[in-house]
């Protein structure tokens, strides 16, 4: 009895597996609209404001830098610091949204690597220093 319902089971798991899993094809649009969606909630994120410099990639390769200085439903505006243009952005025109500069994580990263080889460094001399005697 066992035997015949492991035959079953096994074969069931092979026509399953053989039909190959369901295939969602999205269209274009549907791949346009999450991405939009996407760009709408990385440039919330990042929010308006002269800390929020962004660099801000086109679908027609155009790239633009700056900060963030409003952000509308449909659109958000980039602010080039140095020369003070504006340039207003639909979301839809945007490919990639990339923060400039170092994110916390990098800056902590940066400064433990050169912090503990300093902190060993020292705690190796202060022993060296105790050991004999004085420096």
């Amino acid at each position: 009895m066992f035997k015949k319902y492991l035959v079953l089971s096994l074969i069931v798991l092979v026509f399953n597996l053989a039909g190959g899993g369901s295939v969602f094809a999205q269209t274009k649009d549907d791949k346009d609209a999450e991405l939009t969606q996407k760009i709408k909630t990385k440039i919330a994120k990042v929010g308006a404001g002269e800390k929020s410099k962004v660099l801000v990639e086109l679908r027609n390769q155009t790239k633009i830098k700056g900060y963030v200085g409003a952000i509308d439903d449909d659109s958000f505006t980039v602010i080039d610091k140095k020369t003070g243009s504006s340039t207003k952005v639909d979301y839809g025109e945007v490919k990639s949204v990339s923060r400039n500069g170092l994110s916390t994580g990098v800056k902590i990263a940066i400064v433990a690597a050169v912090a503990v080889p300093a902190i060993i460094l020292l705690r190796i001399l202060q022993i060296r220093c105790n050991n004999e005697g004085g420096c």
